[in-house]
């Protein structure tokens, strides 16, 4: 039992801000707490604002993601030969995500209407998508002590995902571009090409605080 103690962590917590979402305009927040040695859960909570990702067109955009991921900081066989010790909740690490999102967002386009006779009128007209999805990614990671209570967290990670959408889409419009969501190409930034089932990557840089 002393030697479990030795390997777990001084605290066991840490609370997490991601960097590029908060640059984007989104809140991303984590919350880790280790369970065994080299062993830790994570939650994570994501809040759509609006100039969220790459999409800065939308009027109103709202919503949510949260995932839940089970780390593990493992002793390679390099380490474990030459006696190197892997410090608790730090240095590589393995971590397996599930996620679920909601997210509901609005375009507004001045769209041109053209008659048998050559006139035109000019229209406005919202758009709407409302967007439920949820999935799997398998992420690697490196996490570094930077001060006292201060951890950097790097991580990348791929995986599958399903998303399913409800939308208001006029197909007849000369706004040929929203006949997609251009929401589906990004989420805060982190998860690329989502719409269906399909590929997914995610990333994150993010300085943590141990509590």
């Amino acid at each position: 039992m002393s030697q479990l103690h030795a390997q777990v962590d001084s605290t066991g917590r840490m609370l997490k801000i991601d960097l590029p979402a908060t640059l984007l305009g989104n809140i991303s927040l984590a919350y880790e707490t280790q369970y065994a040695p080299y062993k830790s859960w994570e939650l994570g909570l994501v809040v759509f604002l609006p100039r969220a990702g790459m999409q800065i067109g939308a009027n109103q955009l709202n919503g949510f993601m949260v995932r839940a991921g089970q780390k593990n900081y493992p002793q390679t066989k390099y380490m474990k030969k030459r006696d190197i010790e892997n410090p608790a909740m730090d240095g590589f690490y393995v971590r397996r995500d599930v996620f679920f999102l909601q997210r509901n967002s609005k375009y507004r386009v001045n769209d041109v209407r053209y008659r048998t006779n050559g006139s035109y009128d000019k229209v406005s007209k919202d758009y709407y998508f409302h967007e439920i999805g949820f999935g799997a990614i398998y992420n690697l990671g490196y996490q570094k002590k930077l001060g006292n209570r201060t951890k950097f967290d790097a991580f990348m990670g791929m995986g599958l995902a399903y998303a399913y959408e409800q939308n208001n889409l006029d197909y007849n419009s000369s706004y040929s571009y929203l006949n997609e969501n251009p929401n589906a190409r990004n989420i805060y930034g982190a998860l690329l090409s989502f719409n269906n089932i399909t590929f997914v990557i995610q990333g994150g840089l993010r300085i943590a605080y141990e509590l």
